[in-house]
């Protein structure tokens, strides 16, 4: 098992819309790995402690009958002896002030795009539990205490529900809790293809306001976001101005423009 491969997080990023510096903010901190799984390249969300992996091929396809399923193939794998509701990357956020909650391992590195975008590598971290159904474990609890937590909920009925169960059990220890309710954001697609929108413009750490993104050219880009985005995004308007429309999504969380 290894991270930081370049090769790797190259592949990773573009196969999930995402940023290769935010997958690199998640290696560096010790929570996305790579390995060679049943002769598939695979990538692995994980922490210090070693109780809870889950991984995925780097392909996208699905894992074909491993050791724990006996059923139907899956596009994630618990690896064998893993305590399912440890919070991954509780002890890794101990350092930092606010933690961004999701669900499950890719949200778990849309996390860590965004938490790059906005430049909050200093005060947030990205904690993630790998399925709805699970409780947060007993053990791992207390290290959310006095923490500034905020939950990002799956829009589904098992979504909101763990929402529900996680917001109790960490009051429950003192924590400052809120939900990000995406509730009524439609989900909106450029011609079937949203590659290129990986792009954040809202503040998920903060209120969840927009950003006014307003250009019809590179040099014309206004709004909060790190120069870098700002460039790239103007490159990507000016190749592919059909690609650019009113809100977008990736894993749930949510990227508006304002195109021609």
């Amino acid at each position: 098992m290894q991270r930081g491969d370049i090769r790797y997080l190259n592949i990773l990023a573009t196969f999930r819309n995402l940023s290769v510096e935010g997958c690199q903010v998640a290696s560096d901190r010790g929570l996305l790995h790579f390995t060679n799984l049943h002769n598939q390249s695979a990538w692995l969300v994980t922490d210090s402690e070693r109780v809870n992996c889950q991984a995925r091929r780097l392909d996208g396809g699905l894992w074909q009958h491993p050791p724990t399923f006996d059923k139907n193939p899956a596009k994630a794998w618990t690896l064998p002896g893993c305590w399912a509701a440890w919070p991954v990357g509780i002890l890794e956020a101990q350092p930092f002030p606010v933690i961004a909650l999701v669900e499950g391992a890719p949200d778990l590195l849309a996390a860590h795009h965004f938490i790059y975008a906005e430049g909050r590598e200093r005060d947030v971290a990205a904690v993630a539990m790998l399925g709805a159904s699970h409780r947060i474990h007993e053990t791992a609890l207390p290290h959310f205490t006095g923490k500034r937590v905020r939950i990002y909920p799956h829009l589904d009925e098992a979504g909101r529900k763990a929402a529900e169960r996680w917001t109790e059990q960490l009051e429950s220890v003192n924590a400052d809790v809120d939900c990000f309710d995406l509730t009524g954001i439609p989900n909106v697609t450029a011609n079937g293809n949203w590659a290129n929108l990986g792009f954040i413009a809202i503040h998920p750490f903060e209120t969840g306001t927009t950003n006014a993104l307003t250009f019809t050219n590179i040099a014309g880009i206004t709004g909060n976001l790190p120069r870098a985005d700002r460039k790239r995004i103007g490159e990507l308007f000016q190749s592919r101005p059909q690609d650019f429309i009113r809100i977008a999504t990736v894993d749930n969380y949510y990227t508006a423009f304002i195109g021609n």
